[in-house]
């Protein structure tokens, strides 16, 4: 068999962004240690000890991937291996890899490679990767990722289809003749049929029917009561209160409904399909929910005037 490979580096625009970034937040948590010692305040020098040496890894390892030059990524035919030649460098057969899915965290495109069994990988590998990997399989993710961003923008095509390629010869069970050049299976179209075809919960079209406005009026009735009880009830609101929720309760849906149209049933989709650490993403979702509830009187008129519009053009046609 022809032994060959392929090879992909870091994006060196994202890695000099990554030390502009960085910085700031290195110096930053540097000298809040300062002003604890100062202050005499050991909690401080703690929590800024830690934040400046957290941010002096990540700017010192971006530092070191842009002056070195090492492959992020390399391809051969019978294994994946990443961050080749460092002390991360981990090497995956295609024996071991089950399949492949992408995810999201912080907005950011993630490649996961599905193991049959992490157990003895993770058990195996050195206890510098242990550290280093181990917070994946806290936070939800696969052991082994790749962060497709991270990658040269012009070497992407080549290794969707090279990872798409891969997962066809091992459905077919032809890994013994499999040659990682070898580009007879049919490419992928775009990032988004690549992103669309191992995506375990890809997005759907915002549909409006009766099943979305069952389940707005279900979010607007654990608004409704929620709002109740920490407004009225404990805080002792006045009767015009509740009259004004019982009516944005109904008013809700409509003006969900507007605001979904209008994009942000995307972005809601994007924020449950976040990885990682999260709560803060939905603690925003919700406020901005609670927010929208208690405004949907004035914005369920355009909301019942598009569904009006809706409704005529359909006819129409």
């Amino acid at each position: 068999m022809q032994e060959t490979s392929f090879h992909f580096y870091h994006s060196k625009v994202k890695l000099i962004l990554q030390i502009i970034v960085f910085f700031p937040f290195m110096i930053g948590g540097y000298y809040m240690a300062y002003m604890g010692v100062i202050e005499q305040s050991f909690l401080v020098i703690l929590l800024a000890l830690f934040i400046g040496i957290l941010f002096s890894c990540f700017w010192g390892v971006a530092i070191l991937k842009l002056f070195r030059n090492q492959p992020y990524i390399t391809l051969t035919n019978v294994y994946i291996q990443l961050d080749t030649q460092t002390k991360s460098e981990v090497t995956i057969y295609y024996d071991n890899i089950e399949s492949i899915q992408v995810s999201e965290t912080s907005f950011q495109k993630i490649i996961e490679i599905v193991l049959y069994d992490e157990g003895p990988v993770f058990d195996q590998s050195s206890l510098y990767n242990k550290i280093r990997l181990g917070p994946n399989r806290l936070f939800g993710f696969k052991m082994f990722t790749i962060a497709y961003n991270a990658i040269r923008k012009r070497d992407r095509p080549q290794l969707l289809t090279a990872l798409d390629n891969i997962i066809a010869y091992k459905e077919d069970q032809a890994l013994g003749d499999f040659i990682i050049t070898d580009t007879s299976n049919k490419l992928l179209d775009s990032q988004q049929d690549f992103m669309g075809k191992y995506d375990p919960e890809p997005s759907i079209d915002l549909i409006i029917d009766n099943a979305y406005f069952k389940k707005a009026y279900g979010y607007s009735i654990f608004i409704f009561l929620f709002m109740f009880v920490l407004f009225y009830l404990l805080l002792d609101s006045s009767n015009d209160y509740l009259i004004y929720i019982i009516i944005s309760f109904f008013a809700f849906p409509f003006a969900k409904l507007l605001i979904d149209w209008m994009g942000v049933y995307k972005l809601r989709q994007k924020l449950e399909k976040q990885k990682g650490f999260t709560y803060y993403f939905h603690q925003m979702k919700y406020l901005l929910d609670a927010l929208l509830f208690h405004v949907s009187v004035f914005i369920a008129p355009f909301g019942l005037l598009f569904l009006l519009i809706r409704y005529i053009v359909r006819k129409a046609k």
